[in-house]
C-alpha cells in the first residue's frame, strides 16, 4: 500500500525483501547486500529548499495511513532548532534506536551529523528491551537518546542500584509520542538526574512542533498528571481554536492547531478528500512562518496552562 501511494522509482532492500515486490511495474530495485557496479562520477541532482526531503507515513490510527511529504526547509528548520536549544558537540554520542518508519528516527540520524557528534546504532528491536538499552548506553557512553513515555516507564522500572550506572553518561533524554506522566519524570530525575525533555508534534509537521523541559524548576512547577507540551519550536505557531477559529483563554480546553504545509503539499497520494483536519489559517503566523494553512488536530484537545509562562498541556 505504501509503495503504491508513494510511487518510488527505486527500492533499496535485502534480497528477500526485494523478491516480495518484484511484480510492481516501473520499480527499479537495488540490493544493498551486493556491491554497487555503477560509476560514481555522475553529478548529483541539486536539492533546493522547496524540494521534498522525504515521504513518511502516518500510523493510520484515524484511517488509511497517509504519506506525508516533508520539505527540506521544514526538516532543516527542525534540526537547526534542536541544535540551538540542546547543543551537541564532538564528544556527544547520539543513540539511533527508533525504527525508521517513525519520524523521531530522522533527527536521530541527522542531528549528530550537523554537529560533528557521534552516532551509534542499536541492534534491531533492542529499543523494546530495557536491559539491552542499559548495556547499549554503558558500552558506547551514550549522551543523547529518546524514549516513548511507556518505554521510559519500562526502562525506569528495570533500574536498580547497580544498573542505574548505565545512565551516568546521559546528558539529554527526549520523550514524545504519548502523554508524559509527571510522576514518571520525577522518578527519572530522582534515579538518574539526567535532564528530560518533552517534545510534541504530528507526523505532518516535521517531527515536532513544541517542547517543554520535564526536569528541574519547570518540572517542579507542574501540577497536572502529565507534563505540558510547552512552547513552539522555530517558525512554528501553536494556538487553540473553537470550531469557528475563535481564540481561547488560559485554562480553557480547546482544539490544538499548528501551522503546517497545505494538504496538497503535506499528503502524497492520498485518495481521500481533504478533511476538516486541515483548515485555512485565520490566526497570525509566527514570525518567519510561510505555512499557507493550519494543521488542526481535530481529535485532540489541549489546555492552555498558567505556569510561570503560558504553555500548552
Amino acid at each position: 500500500m505504501m509503495l503504491e501511494d508513494a510511487r518510488p522509482s527505486l527500492l533499496i532492500a535485502t534480497e528477500d525483501q526485494l523478491a516480495r515486490f518484484s511484480d510492481i511495474p516501473g520499480l527499479e530495485s537495488l540490493c544493498y547486500q551486493q556491491p554497487l557496479a555503477v560509476a560514481d562520477d555522475a553529478p548529483l541532482a541539486l536539492s533546493k529548499p522547496d524540494h521534498t526531503a522525504y515521504i513518511i507515513f502516518t500510523s493510520g490510527s484515524t484511517g488509511r495511513p497517509k504519506g506525508v511529504m516533508v520539505g527540506q526547509t521544514a526538516i532543516v528548520n527542525r534540526l537547526l532548532w534542536m541544535q540551538d536549544r540542546y547543543p551537541l558537540s564532538a564528544d556527544d554520542v547520539v543513540a539511533q534506536k527508533t525504527p525508521c518508519s517513525f519520524d523521531v528516527s530522522v533527527w536521530e540520524f541527522w542531528w549528530p551529523f550537523i554537529a560533528g557528534a557521534q552516532l551509534v546504532m542499536a541492534e534491531p528491536e533492542a529499543h523494546r528491551d530495557p536491559q539491552a538499552m542499559q548495556q547499549f548506553f554503558a558500552r558506547y557512553g551514550v549522551t543523547t537518546t529518546h524514549f516513548v513515555p511507556s518505554m521510559l516507564a519500562a526502562f525506569v522500572a528495570s533500574l536498580d542500584a547497580d544498573s542505574v550506572a548505565a545512565c551516568r553518561t546521559l546528558r539529554r533524554v527526549f520523550c514524545s509520542g504519548e502523554a508524559l506522566p509527571t510522576e514518571l519524570c520525577r522518578e527519572w530525575e530522582r534515579l538518574t538526574g539526567a535532564p528530560l525533555h518533552n517534545l510534541y508534534g504530528p507526523t505532518e509537521a516535521a517531527v515536532d512542533v513544541s517542547w517543554y523541559p520535564a526536569c528541574g524548576p519547570e518540572l517542579a512547577a507542574v501540577t497536572g498528571s502529565s507534563v505540558p507540551i510547552g512552547w513552539p519550536v522555530w517558525n512554528t505557531g501553536c494556538a487553540f481554536s473553537m470550531p469557528r477559529c475563535a481564540r481561547y483563554r488560559r485554562g480553557w480546553r480547546g482544539i490544538f492547531i499548528s501551522p503546517a504545509s497545505s494538504w496538497r503539499r503535506a499528503i502524497w497520494g492520498a485518495r481521500i478528500s481533504p478533511p476538516a483536519a486541515l483548515s485555512p489559517t485565520r490566526l497570525p503566523p509566527a514570525s518567519g512562518c510561510i505555512a499557507p494553512a493550519t494543521w488542526r488536530a481535530g481529535w485532540r484537545t489541549a489546555r492552555w496552562s498558567t505556569l510561570a509562562a503560558a504553555t500548552i498541556s
